[in-house]
């Protein structure tokens, strides 16, 4: 039977990563550590195309194929390497996705279009995975190969900065005052927005700055909403590029309405994200 690539019952929204796509032909064209970084922080922030397989009898009829997705469990196939060692494939979006055509898979197999982002492709190559990375857009300009090492250490260096970002480290005695920052910037709002849109449970969100002790200075993100700790690292994470960039930049802590911190991060201010509106501008925005 034919391998007609179908999407999986659990594929979200088609990923795109234009992000991803434009740093792997940088560092391409030049490979510096610059061009690689870019790479490492456009992947961990990417939800990439993964082909999955399910072994059939036959060609499922619509019905069979919806009874075959939801009982089956999926296998993941992986290239081999002259050197014997194994990938997983993943492409960027729709376009490269077509590469999968190219792939050789199994007599009676049903292919699966998976959308698995950074962390769940992490955890697939944890203690005792035969994965031993990933090969991104095969057999196409901007293919890259990447090491099972350089996933794992993403991962790590990731959860570090999530725990980091979602915890307020504040002594008893310390003085702390908070103000509104003079710019809110595009970079940084935007993609948390992104994140905040959908979350049902967040019905605003506020940007300050904190000082503490008069010299330590970090962003506060204040979520009027419940804590949520998996959105606390999400938050932390789209922030990431921003935060990251070069010079000027600060840390950023995240606390919700709940507390007294956040409460008065909220009053008398004006929220930079209101549920059912999205990103809300000020002229002085970036």
């Amino acid at each position: 039977m034919a391998n007609q690539p179908v999407p999986s019952k659990n594929a979200p929204q088609m990923p795109s990563n234009p992000v991803l796509r434009e740093a792997v032909k940088s560092f391409r064209a030049d490979k510096t550590q610059q061009n690689l970084n870019a790479v490492a922080t456009a992947l961990v922030g990417a939800t990439l195309l993964v082909p999955a397989t399910i072994k059939v009898n036959k060609k499922p009829t619509p019905q069979e194929l919806a009874a075959i997705l939801k009982s089956s469990k999926v296998q993941f196939p992986l290239l081999t390497t002259p050197e014997k060692k194994k990938y997983l494939v993943g492409f960027t979006d729709g376009e490269t996705w077509k590469g999968v055509q190219n792939m050789k898979f199994a007599a009676n197999t049903l292919v699966l279009m998976q959308a698995l982002n950074f962390d769940r492709l992490a955890a697939m190559m944890g203690t005792g995975s035969e994965i031993d990375g990933l090969i991104l857009n095969p057999d196409t300009p901007e293919t890259m190969r990447f090491e099972k090492a350089m996933f794992l250490d993403l991962a790590a260096q990731k959860k570090r900065r999530t725990e980091a970002a979602a915890q307020i480290r504040l002594q008893p005695g310390d003085n702390i005052t908070i103000v509104e920052p003079t710019v809110l910037p595009d970079a940084l709002l935007d993609p948390i927005c992104k994140v905040l849109a959908e979350k049902e449970s967040i019905a605003a969100a506020y940007l300050q700055v904190m000082i503490v002790n008069e010299t330590d200075k970090s962003y506060l993100l204040v979520l009027d909403g419940a804590r949520d700790d998996a959105l606390f690292a999400a938050c932390a994470q789209a922030a990431r590029p921003y935060l990251a960039s070069s010079g000027k930049k600060m840390n950023m802590n995240i606390t919700t309405s709940e507390t007294a911190l956040g409460q008065q991060g909220m009053r008398g201010s004006e929220p930079f994200y209101r549920k059912g509106e999205g990103r809300i501008y000020d002229e002085d925005d970036e």
